[in-house]
C-alpha cells in the first residue's frame, strides 16, 4: 500500500496513532499528496456522518499546507483532550513555515472553542505566541473548564492551578474583551447545575485572584460601557466579591462614573455603593452632585426613582446642598414615566428650593410638558400665572389625505472598490436593506467581474452549509451567501423551497408532517428571497444587466426616468424581462408612474402592462378575528398543540387570486387571511432565523406606495408580538415613520398592536412612528382610536401598555399631545366597561388640560369596579367645575347600584 492509502485506511479506523506514525518525517512533497487524497475525503457524501474523528484530524494538520487551508477543512471538526498532545506532537514534527497563523485560523472557525485547547498546548510549549484575537479569550471561557459531556474530565479550578501562567494574561483579557461576558454567565449557569463551585468561573477567580485586583478588574469591566447582556456577570461577580466600605471608598471616584453607563443593572450597582458611602458620610458631595442626573436622563422608572431617592437622602444628611440636589431633580420632570416625574416634583418641594432663581427658571422651563400628578404639585408654586397661561394652547390641523409631495434623497451606485467590505458586513449583519439594493445593482450591473477574494468566498460557502433557512423568505444573510456563491463560482443555486411549503409546527402540520392545504403563494419574505435567487442565476451565468427594480430613491421608489431609461437599455441589449425584477419595479414605481408610462408607450410589454393592472385594484378591507389557521384544521390528531391565542387580520373582498409566480397578486390576495395567518404566525420566529429583523426590513421596500397591504400581510406576526417578547417586527414599525401616502385601517391597525406590544423596543419603534406620522400630518388620530377600541374590545391588545405608550409619544411636542387626544377622543367609547377605562381617563383629563378641550365622555353606565377606584381618583384631583371631573362623576353615578 502506498502512503497515501496508508493514511486513508487509518483515517477510515480512526487510528490516531497510526496517522501520527505515518507522517513523521515526511516531506512537503509526501504530505502533498495525503492532502489531496483528505480533501476527496471531505467532498464525500458520507463525511459528515462517519468522517469527524481524530485521526481525520492529525491528516489535516500533518498534510494540508497553508493555515487557511487546515482551518477549511477543520470547520466542522475538533479534537478532544487526550488528542491535543498527538496533534502538538504532528505540528511540531512537521513545523511548517505558516505555524504562527495557525492558532486564529483554528480559533475563527465554526467550532473554534473546540480547537483552544490545542491552541494553549502549543503557547505552553513555546511553539507558538499567544496569539492577540478576541477568539482566543472567548474560547478559553467555554473550553477550558469541565466540558458538560465529559464529566470524568478536570475541573476549572484543577485547571487553572495546572496552568498559573493564564492567571498572569488570559484571565486578565476576560475583563477586557467585549462578548466574554455572556459566555462567563452561561458556562457559570450550567456548572452551577452539575457540580459545585469548582467549576464556577466566578469562584475559581475569587479564590486565584488577589482580592483588590478582582474587585479593579470587575469595575475596568464594568467600566467598558457594553451592552447590558454583556455586564450581567461581571455586576454580579462583583456582588460575590462584596467590597468593604473602606474598598468602595477609595473607588468611589469609579462608582461614580458608572451612573453614566448604558446599562441599567450597572447604574443599579453604582447606587447601592453610593448610597452605602452617603450612609457612612463617606461620600464626596460636590463631586457626586457632578453626575447626579445621568440616571434621570434614562428611560427605566426604577433607576430614576432609586436616584432621585439618593438624592434626597443627600439632601436630609448635607441640607445646604438642597438647591444644588434639586437642579438635578429637576431632570426628572421630563422623564417618560408619570411615576417618576411626580417623585420628582415632590422631591423638589421637599428640598425647599423654590426660593433658588436657577430652580425656578428650570422648573418652569418643564411645565408647558409637565402633566398628570406632577403638574398638580408644582404649578401653584412654580407658575406665574394661572395654570391654563401656561401651556400654550396649539391647535392642529386635520390630518392630511393626499399623498405628500416631498422630493426624496436618490440612492447611489456602490463603487468597485466598495463592494467586496459591503458583501463581508451583509454576510455577517444585513442590517441595511438600502445596502443590499446596492449590492444587487452592483451584481447585476457587474456580473462578469467575479470577486476573487478566497475568505469572502469561504464566508458564504460557511453560511451555506450552517444556515437552514435559504430562500424560504426567513434568513436574508443566507440568501446573500447563495448570490455570493453562485457569483464568485458560476454555479447556480439549488431550488429553492418556500416557507409555505417548509412542515412546521403551526397547529396543521408538526415535525415531519407535510400540509398538501398549505397556500402556495408567495409572502412578504419569499418575494425578497425569490428575487435574490433569480438575481443568483443571472450572476451565475456572469452575463451583465441592468435590473428594473434598483429604487431611485432611499425610499424605495423608482422615478418615471429611470424606469423608461432601464426598459430601453434592456431591449437594446435584447434582454427578456425577469419576472420577480419586473414586478417588484411596478410596486416600487407605483400606480402614477405606470400610468404615466403606459400612456406613452402603447406597446408596452405584455407582462409590464398586466402587472400594472394587477397593482391598480383598490382595496376594500374587512376586519377579521378569529384562531391563526382558519377553523378548519386538516390534521385534528395535532390540533391540541395549538395554544396560540386569536389574531385580527384584515381581508380584501377585492382581491385577485395569487399565485406562486406573481409577486403583484400574491401581496393583495388576502381573501382568507385567517387560513394564511397559520403560516404567518412565524415570520418573527428564531427558528427559522437567528435574525428575523433582517428580512422584515426589507418588507417595506417590496411596495412602498402601498403600505396598507404591506401592513395587512405582517398582522399575524404582529399579533405574536402583542404576547411574545419578540423585536422581529421593530423595522416594520420604523419604516412608518417615513411612509408618505395617507395610511388607512390596516396601518393604523398595525400601529395600535404596535404600541400595545411586549417587547419595550417594538413600543419605542411605535411611538417614534406617531411622532414621524405627526410631524407629516399623515396622523389619523380618530381612525387609530376607532381601530383601537375594536381591538380592546376583541381583547387583541393589552390596553394599559397601549395608554403608557399613547403617553410616551404625547410628550413629544404640543402636536403630538394633540393628535394622542384625538386618539383618546375616540377610543374612549370602546373601553366603557374595560378595567383600564379609568387609567383612560387619567391620562385624557391630563392631555385635555393642556390642549385647553373639553371632551364628552361616553353616555354608558357599564364602569368595571376596577375602573371606578381611578375614576373616583379623577374626580379627586381634577379642579372643582372641569368637564372631565363632572363627566367622570357623572359615569361614577349612573354606575351607582
Amino acid at each position: 500500500m502506498t502512503l497515501v492509502e496508508q493514511v486513508m485506511d487509518a483515517v477510515r479506523r480512526d487510528d490516531g496513532a497510526t496517522v501520527m506514525s505515518l507522517l513523521a518525517g515526511r516531506t512537503e512533497k509526501e504530505r502533498a499528496a495525503v492532502a489531496r487524497a483528505v480533501k476527496e475525503y471531505v467532498r464525500a457524501p458520507t463525511f459528515y456522518l462517519d468522517g469527524l474523528n481524530t485521526a481525520f484530524a492529525l491528516a489535516v494538520l500533518g498534510s494540508v499546507s497553508r493555515a487557511t487551508g487546515v482551518s477549511r477543512e477543520l470547520d466542522w471538526a475538533s479534537l478532544s483532550g487526550v488528542s491535543v498532545s498527538m496533534a502538538v506532537q504532528v505540528l511540531t514534527d512537521r513545523n511548517p513555515t505558516w505555524l504562527a497563523d495557525l492558532p486564529t485560523a483554528l480559533l475563527g472557525t465554526r467550532h473554534g472553542v473546540g480547537w483552544w485547547r490545542l491552541v494553549r498546548q502549543l503557547v505552553r510549549d513555546g511553539v507558538v505566541a499567544a496569539p492577540d484575537d478576541p477568539n482566543y479569550t472567548l474560547h478559553m471561557a467555554e473550553g477550558l473548564g469541565r466540558q458538560p459531556w465529559n464529566h470524568h474530565e478536570s475541573s476549572l479550578a484543577d485547571r487553572l492551578a495546572d496552568d498559573p501562567a493564564l492567571l498572569k494574561d488570559e484571565v486578565l483579557r476576560l475583563f477586557r474583551v467585549e462578548g466574554a461576558g455572556p459566555l462567563l454567565q452561561v458556562h457559570d449557569y450550567y456548572a452551577k447545575q452539575r457540580s459545585a463551585d469548582e467549576d464556577l468561573w466566578a469562584a475559581c477567580l475569587v479564590a486565584s485572584l488577589s482580592r483588590q485586583k478582582a474587585i479593579d478588574l470587575a469595575l475596568s469591566a464594568l467600566q467598558q460601557d457594553w451592552q447590558a447582556r454583556h455586564v450581567t456577570w461581571y455586576v454580579d461577580f462583583h456582588r460575590r466579591l462584596q467590597p468593604s466600605v473602606e474598598e468602595m471608598t477609595s473607588r468611589q471616584n469609579i462608582y461614580r462614573a458608572l451612573l453614566s453607563t448604558s446599562a441599567s443593572t450597572v447604574v443599579k450597582l453604582a447606587q447601592e455603593a453610593l448610597s452605602i458611602l452617603l450612609a457612612e458620610q463617606l461620600l464626596d458631595i460636590d463631586a457626586f452632585l457632578d453626575v447626579a442626573d445621568a440616571p434621570l436622563h434614562r428611560p427605566e422608572k426604577s433607576v430614576a426613582l432609586a436616584q432621585i431617592a439618593l438624592l434626597r437622602a443627600v439632601t436630609g444628611a448635607v441640607p445646604h446642598q438642597a438647591p444644588s440636589c434639586a437642579r438635578a431633580v429637576v431632570a426628572g420632570l421630563t422623564h417618560p414615566h408619570q411615576a417618576v416625574q411626580q417623585a420628582a416634583a415632590q422631591a423638589i418641594l421637599a428640598m425647599k428650593a423654590d426660593s433658588d432663581p436657577r430652580v425656578v427658571a428650570e422648573v418652569r422651563d418643564c411645565l408647558p410638558v409637565l402633566g398628570g400628578r406632577a403638574a398638580d404639585i408644582l404649578v401653584p408654586v412654580f407658575a406665574q400665572s394661572e395654570r391654563g397661561s401656561t401651556v400654550p394652547l396649539v391647535e392642529v390641523p386635520g390630518p392630511s389625505s393626499t399623498p405628500l409631495t416631498v422630493q426624496p434623497t436618490e440612492l447611489a451606485r456602490l463603487d468597485p472598490d466598495m463592494i467586496e467590505p459591503a458583501l463581508v458586513h451583509l454576510l455577517e449583519e444585513a442590517d441595511d436593506p438600502l445596502l443590499v439594493e446596492q449590492v444587487l445593482d452592483f451584481v447585476a450591473r457587474h456580473a462578469d467581474r467575479r470577486p476573487t477574494s478566497e475568505a469572502l468566498l469561504d464566508r458564504a460557502q460557511a453560511l451555506q452549509y450552517w444556515r437552514i433557512g435559504v430562500y424560504r423568505g426567513t434568513d436574508l444573510c443566507a440568501d446573500l451567501a447563495q448570490l455570493v456563491a453562485a457569483w464568485m463560482t458560476g454555479r447556480e443555486p439549488e431550488e429553492w423551497i418556500r416557507l409555505d411549503r417548509v412542515p412546521h409546527f403551526d397547529g396543521r402540520t408538526f415535525g415531519g408532517l407535510a400540509d398538501e392545504n398549505a397556500p402556495a403563494i408567495l409572502h412578504l419574505g419569499t418575494i425578497v428571497s425569490s428575487r435574490l435567487r433569480e438575481l443568483a442565476v443571472v450572476a451565475a451565468h456572469g452575463r451583465p444587466r441592468t435590473l428594473l427594480a434598483t429604487p431611485t430613491y432611499t425610499n424605495a421608489t423608482i422615478s418615471a426616468a429611470d424606469l423608461r431609461a432601464r426598459l430601453d437599455e434592456l431591449a437594446r441589449a435584447g434582454h427578456d424581462l425577469l419576472p420577480m425584477d419586473l414586478e417588484t419595479a411596478v410596486l416600487r414605481a407605483g400606480p402614477a408612474v405606470m400610468s404615466e408610462l403606459l400612456a406613452n408607450q402603447p406597446s408596452a410589454d405584455v407582462g409590464l402592462a398586466r402587472a400594472a393592472a394587477d397593482m391598480t385594484r383598490t382595496p376594500a378591507w374587512q376586519r377579521l378575528t378569529g384562531p391563526p389557521g382558519g377553523t378548519s384544521d386538516p390534521v385534528r390528531a395535532l390540533a391540541r398543540y395549538d395554544r396560540r391565542p386569536p389574531v385580527v387580520v384584515w381581508r380584501n373582498t377585492s382581491a385577485p387570486n395569487g399565485s406562486a409566480e406573481r409577486i403583484i397578486t400574491s401581496l393583495f390576495d388576502l381573501q382568507d387571511p385567517l387560513n394564511r395567518a397559520g403560516y404567518r404566525w412565524d415570520d418573527s420566529d428564531p427558528l427559522y432565523s437567528g435574525r428575523p429583523h433582517q428580512m422584515v426590513a426589507t418588507w417595506p421596500l417590496v411596495a412602498p406606495h402601498h403600505p396598507d397591504i404591506v401592513m395587512a400581510q405582517a398582522h399575524p406576526m404582529l399579533c405574536r408580538n402583542v404576547w411574545e417578547v419578540r423585536d422581529g417586527a421593530v423595522p416594520l414599525i420604523q419604516s412608518l415613520a417615513t411612509v408618505t401616502v395617507p395610511p388607512g385601517e390596516p396601518t393604523w391597525s398595525a400601529l395600535s398592536l404596535a404600541l400595545s406590544g411586549k417587547k419595550p423596543t417594538l413600543r419605542t419603534a411605535a411611538v417614534d412612528a406617531v411622532a414621524g406620522l405627526v410631524s407629516t400630518n399623515l396622523l389619523d388620530g380618530a381612525a387609530l382610536g376607532r381601530v383601537s377600541a375594536h381591538h380592546a374590545a376583541d381583547k387583541m391588545i393589552i390596553v394599559q401598555r397601549l395608554l403608557r405608550s399613547l403617553e410616551e409619544a404625547a410628550n413629544v411636542d404640543a402636536a403630538c399631545t394633540w393628535r394622542v387626544l384625538d386618539v383618546l377622543e375616540a377610543l374612549l367609547p370602546g373601553l366603557v366597561g374595560h378595567r383600564d377605562l379609568g387609567r383612560a381617563l387619567l391620562l385624557t383629563d391630563d392631555l385635555a388640560q393642556r390642549c385647553g378641550r373639553t371632551l364628552e365622555l361616553p353616555h354608558e353606565p357599564r364602569v368595571s369596579p376596577a375602573a371606578a377606584k381611578t375614576i373616583q381618583r379623577l374626580v379627586q384631583r381634577t379642579p372643582s367645575g372641569t368637564t372631565t371631573r363632572a363627566e367622570a362623576a357623572r359615569l361614577l353615578a349612573d354606575s351607582a347600584p
